[in-house]
Formats: C-alpha cells, structure tokens, sequence
C-alpha cells in the first residue's frame, strides 16, 4: 500500500490488493479528524490493518499501518509481540504524527515465520490478556459492590 499527501493534506492510498485486480489508479482519500466521514462505519472501504511495504527478500519483515489507532494499542502490541521471543527478532512501533490517526508497526521474525501469521497471533494473546483484565475488574467490583 502506498501512501502519499495531496496539496490538501489528505493521504491518499493505493491497495496492492486494487493494483493487483489491474486497478492501479484505485486510492481512497482519508477523512480530515473532526469530519462526519471520520468514524468507523459500514461505508468505510479501508482494512483496519494494512501492509506498507512488502519485503522482497523475505516475508518474516514486514510495516503494517494500522488505522485509527495510537499509543495506547501501539506499546501493548509491541510489548506482547517482544514476548513471543522464539518467533520475533524485532517488532516497534511509531504514530507519525498527532494529528494522523495512523500507526506504522515494524515486525520482523525469526526462524522463516510469516510476519502476518506472527502478528495475528500477537494480536489474539493480546485480546486474552485484555479480556482477563476485564473479567477480573469485573470480579473485583462486583464484590466491592456486595462487601459495602
């Protein structure tokens, strides 16, 4: 996927699954913060979860952008990830900018493991550990709630 700004200021992408279908011209403009078009919504074309560059030499290395997402899911992310020790070598994470809700994660594996297989796997670990943090607030607030 390549992205690139317009004299607007909005980014423009271009699908490499479009490209691949011979739309090569396909690219979708992302909405300004603040816009009625800003949310999340059935009307909105874009992954989540996109590839920015695709490694020739080896697809254990991979950027994925991340859309509408920030700190908060970038370190966690990175942290679980950099606890599969046996399957990744590097993994880190930047938000470019601000003001763009756009995160860019870097992975690279060990091993010959696919850079997409290994970050779902990480995302999953990380849905479980969210999901016990839940469950036990839940717990604890619920016998707060009754010991009072």
């Amino acid at each position: 996927m390549g992205v690139a700004s317009d004299a607007d200021g909005d980014v423009k992408m271009e699908d490499a699954s479009m490209a691949e279908a011979g739309n090569a011209t396909a690219s979708t403009a992302r909405p300004r913060l603040g816009s009625k078009a800003s949310s999340v919504g059935a009307s909105d074309v874009r992954k989540k979860i996109s590839i920015v560059e695709k490694s020739t030499v080896s697809p254990s290395s991979k950027t994925f952008s991340i859309y509408k997402e920030d700190h908060t899911l970038g370190n966690a992310l990175r942290h679980v990830l950099m606890m599969d020790t046996e399957n990744v070598e590097l993994c880190g994470y930047a938000v470019p900018h601000p003001m763009e809700s756009i995160m860019t994660l870097r992975l690279q594996t060990k091993n010959g493991q696919v850079a997409e297989t290994v970050l779902r796997s990480g995302i999953d670990a990380l849905k479980e550990i969210c999901s016990h943090v839940d469950g036990a607030f839940d717990s604890a607030l619920h016998d707060f709630k009754n010991a009072a």
